[in-house]
């Protein structure tokens, strides 16, 4: 991503593992995975820091407290993963992605892929719909 000067995670050459599903682990950024509250949890989303992240953008304090959490500044990428026993993040969807019904998160992704198994059907796509509930 541009905010961080591009890679942010690689998987290492052999004779390291290489992780089918992993897009590898952090390379010069520290990575945490944060809740709501920025407090660290094993899904959540996807929060780097580091002197290639960007230090914010000039003269816009809200789009600043969008983008970062406060105190420990993590730069919020909008991912959604979980970082393995081994240090390999995993992404599974993006947070502007899951609809929040009633506080359950539901991802769009996981339930095309759901519909996608359904028999006759060849294509689906998800969105959230607002409702007064």
């Amino acid at each position: 991503m541009t905010e961080a000067a591009h890679q942010m995670c690689s998987n290492p050459l052999p004779p390291a593992a290489h992780k089918p599903g992993s897009v590898g682990q952090p390379q010069g950024v520290e990575l945490a995975i944060l809740d709501d509250a920025d407090d660290p949890v094993h899904l959540g989303e996807v929060c780097v820091r580091g002197a290639n992240v960007m230090r914010g953008c000039v003269d816009n304090p809200d789009a600043n407290s969008k983008a970062f959490t406060a105190g420990a500044r993590w730069f919020r990428t909008g991912d959604q993963g979980y970082v393995d026993a081994d240090g390999y993040l995993f992404l599974t969807g993006r947070i502007k992605e899951l609809i929040n019904r009633g506080g359950e998160k539901i991802s769009l992704l996981g339930l095309d892929s759901v519909l996608l198994q359904c028999p006759g059907v060849a294509e689906a796509v998800s969105f959230a719909v607002r409702d007064e509930i």
